[in-house]
């Protein structure tokens, strides 16, 4: 079992290419990151949102793109993103994996790239099922996106974990 040691959480400016938000207690959604993020400099593009959710977008919504297609694939964020390139300059990509999204190790390495590329980000949002122990790594069930992110916070109703971060330290948020 990994013992984690606090840490101080500085504000991050580099949350790397890909980002994984895992909730134990299903309270982070795509909707709670994009509503914060929509006043910032970067536009919030949510991909495969839950119908239900939509309507819980609040405010003005026009600084948020929400695309319809349901469970898309890797290919499909990479051409939409490339599209949507030509209209927005500063964005970052929110995929709601809280529907069963399984991107296998070629599609993520393209949206890695991709963020590269296109000098963005992708977080993806995650539930994972509590248990009665310390939040691990080895919780999130795709291996290949645990592999592939820079970053990785794990969240449950006591505490937030950054249990992988390739700029710095890892450990029990402050």
């Amino acid at each position: 079992m990994m013992k984690y040691k606090k840490i101080t959480f500085k504000q991050y400016k580099n949350i790397g290419d890909i980002c994984v938000l895992a909730d134990y207690e299903q309270n982070t959604s795509a909707i709670g990151i994009a509503n914060k993020l929509k006043d910032t400099w970067k536009k919030p593009i949510i991909f495969n949102l839950r119908p239900e959710l939509k309507e819980k977008l609040k405010g003005d919504i026009s600084e948020i793109y929400v695309d319809e297609k349901s469970e898309p694939s890797a290919d499909y964020i990479v051409e939409k993103c490339y599209e949507l390139s030509r209209k927005i300059h500063d964005f970052i990509v929110i995929v709601d994996s809280k529907k069963p999204v399984n991107y296998n190790k070629e599609g993520l390495t393209s949206l890695k790239n991709l963020a590269e590329e296109l000098h963005t980000h992708f977080i993806f949002t995650l539930d994972i099922n509590m248990s009665d122990k310390i939040p691990v790594l080895e919780d999130i069930k795709n291996d290949d996106l645990s592999s592939l992110a820079d970053v990785v916070f794990l969240m449950n109703d006591k505490e937030s974990i950054l249990a992988k971060n390739e700029y710095g330290k890892i450990g029990i948020l402050k």
